[in-house]
């Protein structure tokens, strides 16, 4: 990625200069693994000259570390001490309250963040509905099914001990007609949704509800939790269009929370043409 002088020119004049050329040289060292000089004043536009006193002054910091061996400049401690205070103190139901407003606004459908509950159920712990009358009301500490919901199957599919929670019990309750009741159903579908990450329910916890959930990964790769969006219709062809919006929000979040997946789930809607 390039940082063309032109764009820098077009940015707000009471930025100061200096600081954002450092941050320009740090976002373009962030997305390799390690530069040369002359690599960094061609991606950021900048002259070799002023790049090297941008990096005196990060080294300085400990924002940019010298491999003299290879050549080239690395983030350094300092930028992963900061990063970490960011991740510190954002948490998972922050970083997501912007980004199911977005999702909202986009689908048209209810919005929900949902984490792994007690025993067999998961639950809401933040949401957002869209304007319109007739839409799925959200209700936060509302617990859902792990296997008859969207957002319960996702967390059932990354989530091994919740897969253990719910194997302890025999008998799965058949909330509609459409409910998964067979342990080996169920986990067929399981072994699908961890391939696509992506779990859709119909009608299967309540007649005409309907459901698509993605996994949310921390910035430890770990399971945080499942990204819902729900409605009582789905119009022809809009299924692709929650597909994608889904996949474009899992992203936003991930990017909030510092998560690596987010690239890989970038990637996948970037490839499906999203």
């Amino acid at each position: 990625m390039t940082v063309k002088r032109a764009d820098r020119e077009r940015r707000n004049t009471s930025y100061i200069q200096s600081v954002e050329r450092a941050l320009d040289v740090l976002d373009v060292l962030g997305r390799e693994n390690g530069m040369t000089l002359d690599e960094l004043a061609e991606a950021t536009g900048l002259s070799r000259s002023v790049v090297y006193r941008l990096l005196r002054t990060l080294r300085h910091k400990d924002f940019v570390e010298h491999d003299a061996h290879a050549g080239v400049f690395k983030i350094g401690l300092g930028a992963f001490v900061i990063g970490n205070k960011y991740l510190r103190a954002t948490t998972l139901i922050d970083a997501a309250r912007p980004v199911l407003s977005a999702l909202v606004a986009s689908t048209g459908w209810t919005a929900q963040l949902c984490v792994p509950g007690s025993g067999r159920f998961a639950v809401v712990v933040s949401s957002a509905e869209p304007s319109s009358i007739v839409r799925v009301v959200a209700t936060v500490g509302e617990r859902l099914p792990l296997h008859a919901t969207a957002a319960g199957k996702v967390l059932l599919a990354f989530k091994p001990q919740s897969r253990h929670d719910l194997e302890k019990h025999e008998e799965l309750r058949a909330y509609t007609e459409r409910t998964l009741v067979n342990h080996e159903a169920l986990g067929a579908q399981l072994a699908a949704i961890r391939r696509t990450e992506l779990a859709w329910a119909c009608s299967e916890y309540a007649e005409g509800l309907i459901a698509a959930a993605v996994p949310i990964f921390g910035w430890d790769q770990q399971m945080a939790g499942s990204l819902v969006v729900a409605s009582n219709r789905l119009a022809d062809g809009e299924q692709e269009v929650i597909t994608t919006e889904l996949a474009r929000a899992r992203v936003a979040l991930e990017r909030r929370l510092g998560s690596s997946s987010a690239s890989r789930a970038a990637s996948t809607v970037a490839s499906e043409g999203g």
